[in-house]
């Protein structure tokens, strides 16, 4: 391969004929210094900007090809390093992708081209250094990432091949040859293509690991050599920058090496390569010659940030406006929000808060009260907000645009062995849930699916490679409200209860139901004041070793419990097909499937949760003693187990009480010798599930129609299909039917304590009449004539749930606040009453539900605020002006009880406003 580079170097274009080998050589051989093969390079080498095609090897495409001629490369270094690449798996090589790894794949990085050097002491091909630009950049946290280098390798130096022999060696040798360091292929070739040894590094902040630099640098340090850093012309304004370059600097010092910056003066020419071009050799020989000690270029820097500081205090009268515009112009760039897990980042890493005064202080030389300077930070990282797993999602939602959503069918069979088809739903349901709680935050899903089955069947591996390793934590404890428990809760995707059983036996039973149940959460972060609500992102899983983990009839609809009936789930499989799967399940959200179970789904459920019950040794005992009796208190099971009046704790009761409802009996209030007492009965109701979300209003109550032998025992099946928040329109008024009226059937929700639905009925005498009537009621009419509710005429009092609370809520606006209240009127209307800060009011009504009222009132406030225009005064260059016809588009509340505006203006500029009053309302 050398002598093919050798002879394609040497090729004569004018007088076309070819150098031997053995003349090389002895050219070589003459050549007794570096400054003698560089001379030689820069005569061969002929810069030109032309766009020329004529020498274009076909490995390269046109447009990448004039890429490079444009940024002032040497064709011939051009052809010796680059290439263009249309095949994924060649780019997936190139990468040290396998494929496997979430996010790796290359199917859309295509066509791209790549530039790779060689080992400096070698002049062998090698990947370190190799970098990579795809004509479709990925979007890496909001940001397209223009340059992709190979994996493995960490981040090298890339050293291109001229195509002379042992160039880089003999570079080393003679420390008397100055390098300059660049950042970027492209750079460092167009400087080789002037004549100068030109080292390209990923970025300034790279190359060095531990205060130790890269060891392909090491080898050009010494005494005697002199590096130029020569960087983009914004280095200036960016802080984080400077101080990588100053570190870089400092390393290399300390190897007796000299070290200068090479200034690029400011202007369009961001870069070495595009002032080559627009200035030539000349002038950016006249940079080297006029380059900076790091010395001074340090002092430079601070007296840089002194002016700046200056300028900005002539400018801006409030100290909090000049930290910001500070920071900003340092820091801006880098600062981003993770809004998946609440965090500020500083270029892709958690910022330490604790830390951030001390550094502005280093930094910027700014003494900034410590709440301020978190203020500011999250204020300038909020602006440039970005959500992980959305991103995620959207991009193998474009890479599979066309899904085949029968891959969801069948994931319990395939994964884990299960021929059961529930199984089947829940994992399809699991999958398309986790979606919609990034994209509907706090959405209404309080199920868990657990994986029961032997150790080392690979129950948490598969949730971890399922959701992503930085998207998941097995680490849940106990279900509490501990600000720990809820960051995690807060901070990740997928939420997993290893060994579930511990959990679920330590845990109260009804604060397990009532953790899972909450979709939004109020807490406090760790660098913030006050307690916020933060609405929940996550999904909750769990695995167990044991088969008996249930021992609550009541709550256990929210377990969705799969048996792994495989030796070990094939997570090479799920690696393969993992980015398939979670786009089928994007497309199903958006195409509106839903994540909960149906009704038919629940009964199943119910049927099979028993299989994973607890079984408590006092069960067989009180089940024999209860078997004829038509109702016990728990005293009388106390009794009956020779339990001590002294010992009979609420513990004891609650364990008699969990027994009784795996029984199927449920507590009530009966009216006994003059008194109300409080007594256990068997439930002679049918209790299934119909699907009724938070609010809605159930008007219609179905029917189950079924005929009964006139021996068997008579049964009601009740279907109450709303949940928390729901209006049922007097469910039980409803079902006081006169001596005709047949037996009905009310819808009830099975997750639910099966007590809840008669402590809830009113304690009165006809309380206990009303019970009785349904039980005792004769059968309904076939089931091809079914009675409905609203055709009958009910009779006496019964209980009607009350409506929801008025909502009061306050909208921040630069007028002040907007008092809005939403009063419900009956089961489907609302008012909506508006009290806006300039003396107007607003009213209407509006058919309408309890989640949908607060959206209206923000609704009708939003248009309120859109209507006003105001007049801003606004820093620019020339001091400050009245901008008119500005738009207030966020008002954020302050510690101190002011606020924070953001204006727009006609033009779009976004206007920020700190604390003060510099806008008025234009009439």
């Amino acid at each position: 391969m050398k002598n093919n580079l050798l002879t394609a170097f040497l090729f004569n274009r004018n007088q076309s004929k070819t150098v031997s080998y053995q003349t090389v050589k002895k050219k070589v051989a003459r050549a007794t210094s570096v400054v003698y093969l560089t001379k030689k390079m820069h005569n061969l080498i002929k810069l030109d900007t032309n766009n020329s095609t004529t020498n274009r090897p076909d490995s390269i495409d046109i447009s990448h090809w004039e890429e490079w001629i444009k940024s002032g490369v040497d064709e011939k270094i051009i052809s010796l390093n680059v290439q263009s690449i249309h095949d994924s798996q060649e780019l997936d090589k190139i990468l040290n992708r396998n494929n496997k790894n979430r996010r790796k794949h290359s199917d859309n990085l295509i066509p791209a081209w790549c530039v790779s050097g060689i080992n400096p002491q070698s002049w062998e091909k090698t990947l370190e250094g190799v970098q990579v630009k795809s004509d479709n950049p990925p979007i890496i946290n909001g940001k397209p990432q223009k340059y992709l280098n190979s994996s493995g390798y960490g981040t090298s130096p890339l050293f291109l091949d001229l195509g002379i022999p042992d160039y880089w060696l003999n570079t080393i040798e003679d420390k008397s040859i100055p390098n300059i360091i660049l950042e970027g292929a492209k750079k460092a070739g167009a400087v080789l293509s002037l004549g100068y040894a030109a080292i390209s590094i990923p970025g300034v902040s790279t190359c060095r690991k531990k205060g130790r630099l890269h060891k392909s640098l090491q080898l050009f340090c010494g005494y005697g050599r002199t590096f130029y850093l020569a960087f983009d012309n914004d280095v200036m304004t960016k802080k984080p920058v400077q101080d990588a370059l100053l570190n870089l600097a400092r390393d290399l010092s300390a190897t007796g090496s000299k070290v200068m910056v090479l200034e690029i003066p400011p202007g369009e020419a961001k870069g070495a390569d595009d002032f080559i071009v627009a200035n030539g050799k000349e002038a950016f020989e006249n940079l080297i010659k006029t380059a900076k000690t790091i010395e001074e270029w340090r002092d430079k820097v601070k007296e840089f940030w002194l002016l700046e500081q200056e300028r900005i205090k002539e400018t801006k009268k409030s100290k909090l406006a000049r930290y910001t515009h500070i920071i900003n112009l340092g820091w801006g760039d880098m600062l981003r929000f993770n809004s998946l897990k609440n965090q500020i980042e500083m270029n892709g890493e958690p910022l330490d808060l604790e830390q951030v005064r001390l550094r502005l202080a280093l930094e910027f030389d700014v003494d900034v009260p410590a709440y301020d300077a978190i203020s500011i930070i999250e204020f300038l990282a909020r602006k440039q907000t970005y959500h992980p797993v959305q991103e995620y999602l959207e991009d193998v939602a474009q890479q599979h645009p066309e899904p085949d959503l029968s891959i969801l069918d069948n994931l319990a069979t395939r994964y884990l062995g299960s021929s059961e088809p529930l199984h089947n739903i829940y994992m399809r349901k699991t999958l398309i849930a986790a979606v919609a709680r990034i994209y509907e935050p706090g959405c209404q899903h309080d199920a868990a699916t657990i994986f029961i089955g032997k150790q080392y069947a690979g129950k948490s591996s598969f949730w971890r490679k399922l959701f992503g390793r930085e998207f998941f934590s097995d680490q849940l404890g106990e279900a509490t409200k501990s600000e720990d428990e809820l960051a995690k809760v807060h901070q990740f995707w997928g939420l997993e209860w290893s060994e579930f059983e511990t959990v679920y036996r330590k845990k109260d039973v009804s604060s397990l139901k009532k953790f899972m149940s909450a979709s939004v959460d109020a807490f406090r972060l760790p660098y913030a004041r006050t307690t916020k609500e933060y609405p929940r992102q996550s999904v909750l899983v769990g695995t167990s070793n044991e088969s008996e983990i249930l021992n609550d009839p009541t709550g256990s609809r929210r377990f969705w419990i799969i048996p792994i009936l495989k030796e070990s789930i094939p997570l090479e499989l799920l690696e393969q097909e993992r980015d398939k799967l979670w786009s089928a399940a994007y497309h199903a959200y958006k195409n509106g499937e839903q994540w909960e179970l149906d009704r038919d789904s629940r009964l199943k459920q119910s049927e099979l949760n028993k299989d994973f019950e607890t079984q408590d040794p006092w069960q067989e005992k009180i089940s024999a003693y209860i078997r004829d009796k038509s109702y016990v208190t728990i005293e009388d099971i106390f009794y009956h187990l020779s339990i001590e009046p002294s010992r009979q704790d609420m513990g004891l009761t609650k364990r008699v009480s969990a027994i009784l409802r795996q029984l199927n009996w449920s507590k009530i209030r009966k009216y006994l010798n003059g008194c109300w007492v409080r007594v256990w009965e068997e439930v002679k109701t049918k209790v299934t599930f119909l699907g009724g979300s938070r609010g809605s209003s159930q008007d219609n109550v179905s029917f189950d129609a079924s005929t009964i032998d006139g021996d068997s025992e008579k049964t009601n099946s009740i279907n109450l299909g709303g949940s928390r928040g729901s209006s049922q329109n007097n469910v039980l008024e409803d079902t006081l039917l006169s001596s005709e009226s047949h037996n009905t059937s009310v819808a009830h929700d099975t997750v639910s304590n099966s007590s809840e639905l008669h402590e809830d009925r009113v304690m009165i005498e006809a309380a206990q009449d009303i019970q009785e009537n349904i039980l005792n009621s004769i059968p309904l009419d076939p089931p091809q004539n079914p009675t409905f509710i609203s055709e009958v005429k009910n009779k006496g009092t019964g209980f009607a749930p009350s409506l929801p609370a008025p909502l009061k809520i306050k909208f921040a606006s630069p007028l002040g606040d907007v008092k809005a209240i939403a009063t419900p009127l009956d089961s489907k209307s609302w008012e909506f009453h508006l009290i806006y800060p300039d003396g107007t009011e607003q009213r209407e009504e509006k058919i309408s539900d309890e989640p949908k009222a607060s959206k209206r009132l923000k609704s009708l406030a939003q248009k309120w605020q859109a209507n006003l225009t105001y007049r801003v005064n606004h820093i620019t260059q020339n001091g400050y002006q009245w901008v008119e016809g500005c738009k207030c588009i966020d008002v954020t509340r302050t510690s101190r009880g002011g606020a924070n505006y953001t204006f727009k203006s006609p033009t779009g500029e976004e206007i920020y406003i700190f604390e003060n009053k510099d806008f008025e309302l234009m009439q």
